[in-house]
């Protein structure tokens, strides 16, 4: 096997090993990858930027959402590849929904392009984790540690991205339940 960037933080026989480890396992082997990745990182406000992941993890719907909200940013921090997630066995929906949110900004480069690109995805996973990944960010524990000046430049970016992820989820959810009927 041919490793990505992950070989910065896990030996090749840790990933081998997290590799084999079974589907119920997913959540787990999500949750070594980021504490091992961000257990240094503080965020913008100076908090431990774990806990960002681990909040937008448990306000997902499913035990997949869970898996995304905590790789949610590690692809687009530039951590780890998409093909390490692949070889270490996570499924075809949580790659592709952490690759939809995982913002490339030489093809949106724009917030604005970005966030449409979400919605247009029409990808539950990804869209519910954008909609966790906004509401985290604009919390009172983590906006209002930043100057004055980030906090009316953060509110502003994120308080127009909220409806708009926000009625994405409920079409998602309401195509959901006509596909149950």
């Amino acid at each position: 096997m041919s490793w990505g960037r992950i070989t910065k933080y896990f030996t090749v026989q840790e990933l081998e090993k997290m590799s084999s480890w079974v589907k119920e396992m997913d959540f787990n082997k999500a949750l070594a990858i980021v504490g091992r990745v961000y257990a240094e990182c503080l965020d913008k406000s100076g908090n431990i930027a774990l806990c960002h992941f681990i909040n937008v993890s448990d306000k997902a719907s499913t035990e997949e959402g869970q898996i995304v909200g905590l790789l949610h940013d590690v692809v687009e921090d530039g951590y780890i590849d998409l093909k390490d997630l692949y070889l270490l066995g996570f499924s075809e929906n949580i790659i592709r929904s952490v690759a939809i949110i995982s913002r490339d900004k030489e093809k949106y480069p724009t917030y604005e392009s970005y966030i449409y690109s979400v919605v247009d995805s029409k990808n539950f996973l990804a869209i519910e984790t954008k909609l966790h990944d906004i509401c985290d960010n604009i919390s009172p524990r983590r906006i209002l540690d930043l100057p004055e000046e980030k906090q009316i430049k953060a509110l502003k970016k994120y308080v127009w991205a909220l409806p708009v992820v926000y009625e994405a989820l409920q079409e998602c959810e309401t195509l959901k339940r006509r596909k149950t009927l």
